[in-house]
């Protein structure tokens, strides 16, 4: 072999081991037991991760297992379709939050913090809010929270109030965080993560309505700014508990 073409042979073996060439390779594809060794605990964590960030209209399979560094054929190992895994979102998060398991002075405290504890759990993880309205998504955790606040309310004596009761607690709860929850009240495109900045706008907003057609409006612009964050959304819990009575 010519001395010029051994040297642009070693050269370019040299050039394929440096770090640069490295990282200019694409990445090596998962084998078939790594493939296999995905569970579909780990694939709903991937998909609740993609739903938090792109919401449920930006969840695809694709996505999933590029998140897993897997292939798609991966996860549709594991469940058949996409709607199975969007079903299996909604106990995943109950499940981790575990938000009855506390003990309270009271059957209103004990409620209270519950739905405190819910409203946390669901600004994590707002990818899920538009799935919470229908029974179908709901499984073993979800039916045991519910389960579990009947219990507390029925021994309250409540009685056939507790359901109505339940489900007004839960949509105050939903709201409170469809307007919280940048991911799902910022515009499209919008990155804002200064919460106090988005407070701010929304004030602005209402203070400068029209004062001779919302003087209403404009008089509350500080309250209905701050609708559902903080202590607002406790107090409001206050103000459905209240006046509730054990007949």
């Amino acid at each position: 072999m010519p001395a010029a073409t051994r040297r642009r042979s070693q050269g370019a073996r040299a050039e394929s081991r440096s770090p640069e060439a490295k990282a200019r390779r694409p990445a090596k594809a998962p084998s078939r037991a790594e493939r296999a060794s995905l569970s579909r605990e780990a694939i709903l964590r991937a998909a609740l991760y993609v739903a938090d960030r792109d919401g449920l209209g930006g969840l695809t399979m694709r996505k999933i297992a590029g998140h897993l560094g897997a292939s798609p054929m991966g996860v549709y190992r594991h469940f058949r379709n996409k709607a199975e895994i969007v079903g299996g979102l909604v106990d995943l998060v109950v499940g981790d939050y575990d938000v009855t398991n506390h003990e309270e002075p009271s059957w209103k405290e004990w409620v209270r913090e519950t739905f405190l504890q819910m409203k946390h759990a669901l600004c994590a993880h707002p990818g899920i809010i538009p799935l919470l309205g229908a029974t179908a998504f709901w499984g073993t955790n979800t039916l045991g929270v519910l389960e579990r606040v009947l219990h507390v309310l029925r021994g309250a004596g409540l009685g056939e109030a507790s359901a109505p009761l339940f489900h007004t607690l839960m949509s105050y709860t939903i709201g409170a965080v469809a307007i919280e929850s940048p991911a799902l009240s910022q515009t499209a495109g919008e990155q804002e993560s200064d919460v106090e900045e988005q407070l701010r706008r929304a004030q602005l907003f209402f203070e400068l309505s029209p004062r001779s057609a919302y003087p209403n409006v404009v008089a509350s612009a500080p309250q209905l700014a701050r609708f559902g964050i903080g202590d607002q959304f406790v107090k409001g819990l206050d103000r459905i508990l209240s006046p509730v009575s054990i007949e």
